[in-house]
């Protein structure tokens, strides 16, 4: 596909998405054309007219004919008359003919730059529309594609590229390596490293790192040289981490926290949670999780204890309470949540009794003076707080 068609058949997909931009300040026309990939003007240049107060009645001549499109709104004529492609339209400066008219020249543009490319790997991640893949192929643009979909089905690519857990092992063979004793002839038994990491597996995990080092078997070797080992845990300390290796892969794991919950590979994303959580911003993926009330609990068990504690105070001023997870959150330890007492009191009274007496006196009041008010008795609340809070029923009744 030659690169005009590519561009004009991925923005008119974008404008069908995102609608288009409409744009009459001629330095904001210079940028998006300079900083742009592919830019090309297609259709025809149009002259649009407007009327007395040359602002609330337009009139646009189309091209090759007699018609006439006629709105108060500007984005309704340009929606009118613009190319389906043009997902740029811009407007010359206003020139004024007469004390009734009015003209500007609209123009339509085809433009994709970097903004329009991130959007077409968020908007078309999953779609086997041969005319999208191939303009996008077209075009170069780096896209989601084969990414989501060895994401999705977790096969051996995706692996390779995220699930290699590449830091663990760096820094799990560097401190091994480190801790061997070597002979006088500065050599060290070759089984050892058999034993902990297996040479096949071990030689595997290298080669799909792409560090150019081959352990010998035990059928070749008993013995392997120091600096063979340094050489080796040199090759690591500077070797670049698979996730680093192309930006897309670090947007892209951010990318499937983002997508539609149908659409996401859950034990991937535990994976990715856990194991790349510092490319990851965990605490905003929390507090979204928490608003929807899918995964928070799921996440929320690879937390370090640290995390959970920030994310605990994080979503405890949230906006909107879920109670559900307030619960969650309690029964793992976070004791200053807030819980929905009165359901407590009315259906587990230990839990009930467990919560108050985490509450400071002033709550205490309040959750009494709402227990009283209530329309449900519980007699073994009832009889716990007369036995260890008499004091303060006598307080809130007097206030009361």
């Amino acid at each position: 596909m030659e690169k005009y068609e590519a561009t004009k058949t991925l923005t008119e997909k974008l404008v069908e998405l995102n609608g288009r931009l409409i744009i009459s300040d001629d330095i904001y026309k210079r940028k998006l054309l300079k900083e742009a990939k592919h830019a090309y003007v297609i259709g025809h240049s149009l002259d649009m007219f407007s009327d007395r107060d040359f602002l609330s009645l337009y009139y646009v001549t189309k091209t090759g004919d007699d018609e006439t499109v006629k709105s108060k709104d500007i984005g309704e004529v340009v929606g009118k008359i613009a190319p389906p492609a043009a997902n740029y339209v811009f407007l010359s400066e206003k020139r004024i003919l007469n004390e009734y008219k009015a003209l500007m020249t609209l123009t339509p543009y085809s433009i994709i730059g970097d903004k329009e490319e991130e959007s077409i790997r968020k908007s078309f991640y999953k779609t086997y529309d041969s005319d999208v893949r191939e303009a996008i192929a077209s075009l170069g643009i780096k896209d989601f594609f084969d990414l989501y979909h060895a994401y999705l089905h977790n096969n051996e690519k995706f692996n390779q590229m995220f699930c290699n857990d590449f830091e663990k092992f760096r820094n799990e063979f560097l401190e091994f390596s480190q801790s061997r004793t070597y002979d006088s002839a500065n050599e060290t038994r070759l089984e050892q490293f058999d034993a902990k990491f297996k040479i096949e597996k071990l030689n595997r995990r290298l080669g799909e790192l792409g560090v150019k080092f081959i352990f010998p078997t035990l059928k070749q070797a008993s013995w392997i040289k120091k600096r063979e080992i340094e050489s080796l845990a040199d090759m690591l300390k500077n070797h670049i981490s698979p996730i680093d290796k192309d930006p897309l892969n670090k947007e892209f794991l951010r990318f499937v926290f983002e997508i539609p919950y149908e659409d996401q590979n859950l034990e991937m994303n535990k994976h990715m949670f856990k194991n790349f959580g510092n490319f990851l911003d965990q605490e905003l993926i929390m507090l979204k999780e928490y608003s929807n009330g899918k995964h928070f609990k799921e996440y929320f068990g690879l937390l370090d204890a640290g995390k959970q504690k920030d994310v605990s105070r994080l979503v405890k001023n949230a906006e909107v309470q879920s109670q559900d997870i307030n619960h969650f959150l309690w029964m793992m330890g976070s004791k200053d949540i807030r819980l929905d007492y009165l359901k407590l009191y009315k259906e587990d009274a230990e839990e009930f009794i467990e919560y108050f007496n985490e509450r400071r006196s002033e709550e205490k009041k309040v959750i009494l003076k709402d227990v009283m008010e209530y329309d449900f008795i519980n007699d073994k609340v009832t009889e716990w707080l007369n036995e260890h809070e008499a004091d303060l029923i006598r307080e809130v009744g007097f206030d009361g």
